[in-house]
């Protein structure tokens, strides 16, 4: 049978907004048919002039002149003419670009995180369902392989229960929206959300799906300025599992992006960090081995899943709108943690 073709913008062409418009274009099903950036230089074309923490972003540029354009992404949610927005604008408009989305009839695909409040991720999830279309939020490790086979691992049990887990995500303050580390939308926080809002909740989003809703949270953690920009946390789950993050955008522009977990069971611990070339590791009690995965890029992946969805008529269960919200709980618990603990020391 032959599927349709789906007409897809994309809203916010930034480092993840070009990688997503990479995986569009090369989409058998899909065709790129609008885009929204407010400045004019990307809407021109120029759209290999940026840099980040990701390895997958374009390095040539891409030809923009047969696609309809728009400064405002809220005028392109009008247009009758496209099926799909991927939404990849700074956190500040998820929520509203999303809702504006979905009001006109189209299906979303919106960058983590939902929205810098429960309240607004949930109004998405429930306009979604009242007019009958697919929305996916951007939680990208659903479909990294080290991430995936963990847990399938933790969830058989063939080690036994889980009794701990450490995560950890860190890196230099994000300099590459425009404006730089401190005039970008990164650098305020009413907009970004600080470090949990932006970098940790992708391990929080692990430890939801991994092991659900924690009994509870006690969080700390350290504000550059006004921003935000280290977390400690523990969790401790009903089973008695504890899991415990950290999460830093560091004030330094060499410090390097890295991230890994340690996840302890009764009869083996899983481990993984991006700055070891061994990739996931498995440690029974006589040896240390490597899981051979298949690579593929987790973007690419995710993408098409949300197309797939589409085109089949098929529930997003593979990354739940529902355990995106969860995951935005958790860490906006921890925020307010952090900050209430602030406002205790400076007011010392």
């Amino acid at each position: 049978m032959k599927l349709e073709k789906l007409r897809v913008s994309v809203a916010g062409l930034g480092l993840i907004g070009q990688v997503h418009l990479v995986n569009y274009l090369s989409h058998p099903n899909v065709e790129v048919v609008a885009l929204a950036d407010t400045d004019p230089e990307r809407r021109a074309g120029k759209l290999n002039r940026l840099h980040g923490n990701l390895d997958e972003f374009t390095k040539e540029p891409i030809a923009l002149g047969e696609f309809r354009s728009y400064e405002d992404p809220f005028k392109m949610c009008e247009d009758k003419d496209i099926d799909i927005i991927s939404v990849c604008l700074p956190t500040d408009l998820h929520a509203a670009v999303t809702l504006k989305a979905l009001e006109n009839g189209k299906h979303v695909f919106c960058e983590k995180p939902p929205a810098l409040t429960s309240r607004e991720a949930i109004r998405l999830t429930v306009t979604a369902e009242a007019m009958g279309k697919t929305l996916m939020f951007g939680h990208v490790l659903h479909f990294w392989a080290e991430y995936v086979e963990a847990g399938k691992i933790i969830e058989s049990k063939k080690y036994g229960r889980s009794l701990a887990a450490s995560f950890a995500r860190c890196s230099s303050r994000p300099a590459w929206s425009i404006g730089g580390a401190e005039q970008g939308w990164f650098g305020n926080p009413e907009r970004s959300g600080g470090v949990a809002v932006d970098l940790h909740i992708h391990d929080a989003d692990i430890a939801v799906w991994w092991w659900g809703r924690p009994q509870e949270i006690d969080a700390s953690g350290a504000f550059i300025g006004n921003m935000p920009s280290v977390i400690h946390s523990r969790w401790r789950f009903r089973d008695g599992l504890i899991a415990q993050f950290e999460a830093t955008w560091e004030t330094v522009t060499t410090m390097p992006f890295y991230f890994n977990f340690k996840v302890t069971m009764e009869r083996a611990t899983l481990l993984f960090d991006s700055r070891n070339a061994d990739g996931l590791q498995l440690a029974t009690e006589d040896k240390l081995v490597s899981i051979p995965l298949k690579k593929a890029e987790a973007y690419r992946l995710e993408d098409y899943y949300f197309i797939d969805c589409i085109l089949h008529g098929k529930p997003v269960d593979r990354c739940p709108p529902e355990s995106s919200i969860l995951s935005l709980d958790c860490v906006l618990e921890e925020a307010r943690q952090i900050a209430e603990r602030h406002r205790g020391i400076t007011s010392v």
